[in-house]
């Protein structure tokens, strides 16, 4: 006797990340990333985020995972002094009961720092820099 199995296959993308540094030493990052929640969330059960050497970096690739959020989340801090190490991308996957998705949101990351000070008619200025 046949039996039928619905199929079902949704997509569900974050959108809009945004994140900005507030550890201002080289290399090293902290600060609130957020992104906006899928619309459909139903089989969303976590977000996995990564940093990553590149947005299409996926299983097997240069890529370490920093965070998780539930669900219903959409903004997460990542704490102080977290190593970036020549990763330069967040990527934040949806996860469901069964599996991770396989494309990720991503968005490159701007590591802001202050350059070690310099002399500057015996005063010290600290330079601004921008990695």
């Amino acid at each position: 006797t046949p039996v039928t199995i619905p199929l079902v296959d949704i997509q569900a993308r974050v959108s809009d990340i945004t994140f900005e540094d507030v550890d201002r030493d080289l290399d090293m990052l902290s600060g609130y990333i957020t992104w906006t929640l899928p619309n459909d969330t139903s089989q969303v059960t976590f977000y996995d985020i990564y940093l990553a050497a590149a947005p299409g970096a996926g299983f097997g690739g240069t890529r370490r995972q920093v965070l998780e959020a539930r669900f219903y989340e959409n903004w997460l801090l990542l704490p102080m002094q977290t190593p970036q190490t020549e990763l330069n991308w967040f990527l934040i996957y949806t996860r469901s009961n069964l599996v991770e998705q396989t494309t990720p949101a991503h968005l490159f990351v701007i590591d802001f720092c202050e350059n070690i000070p310099q002399l500057i008619n015996n005063t010290v200025a600290p330079e601004q820099g921008v990695q």
